[in-house]
């Protein structure tokens, strides 16, 4: 049996910046403390959350307009969020950076709230923690193609409760609780 080809090999060396949730209802999106330098966010605004309009205003200008088309898109059409965009952070300069998540909604399909991450972007790198996500929202896409009810809902409740306890950890860490 022949060894792999270094090429075909993937390195899980991309470096996870930190997660985020953005609660739809409230229109509040907190994210871990590691984000906020990214994003040039205070610790006051980490603490209390910040708009979607807000967040949007801290992307590059030249991708704004198409992250805010495919969070609107990812909510309309259920489909998981996936972007690569630039932030220019303070003293660092421009970084590229790719963000995934996907929307939850209530009994009757409207959105609460949006989890997911944020990772470097390095073209042909990948991470460990990515590819869960990635296999598990793959799964899914799987279950709705061949309309297994009950394995959606269980994928869901799945993504959903890691969200939720995301959200509570972050909370957590931002109210000085571990």
């Amino acid at each position: 049996m022949d060894a792999p080809h270094a090429s075909s090999i993937q390195i899980a060396t991309t470096k996870i910046l930190g997660a985020w949730n953005w609660n739809v209802e409230a229109d509040t999106i907190v994210m871990c403390t590691t984000l906020a330098p990214l994003f040039s966010i205070s610790d006051e605004e980490v603490n209390k959350g910040i708009s979607l309009y807000h967040f949007l205003s801290l992307i590059h200008v030249d991708d704004m307009r198409r992250i805010r088309f495919s969070i609107g898109h990812a909510i309309g059409s259920k489909l998981p969020f996936e972007e690569v965009y630039r932030v220019v952070e303070e003293g660092v300069g421009t970084r590229w950076v790719r963000s995934k998540g996907r929307c939850y909604y209530d009994a009757e399909g409207s959105p609460v709230h949006m989890t997911g991450f944020t990772i470097e972007a390095v073209p042909g790198l990948s991470t460990l923690h990515a590819s869960i996500v990635d296999r598990l929202l793959e799964a899914r896409t799987l279950a709705v193609a061949a309309n297994e009810r009950m394995l959606i809902k269980l994928i869901d409740a799945v993504a959903l409760e890691a969200g939720l306890q995301l959200a509570a950890a972050m909370k957590g860490l931002k109210d000085g609780r571990s």
